[in-house]
């Protein structure tokens, strides 16, 4: 399985960080596109 990890940093109240919730959007895009792939 992967690791969703940035979608935990995103939903925790506790981290308020623009850039943070930015790599983890653009982490899931990697994946998209990584799925459309294959």
């Amino acid at each position: 399985m992967l690791n969703f990890y940035p979608l935990q940093v995103i939903f925790d109240p506790k981290v308020k960080q623009p850039e943070v919730t930015l790599r983890a959007a653009f982490f899931m895009a990697i994946l998209v596109l990584g799925n459309n792939k294959g």
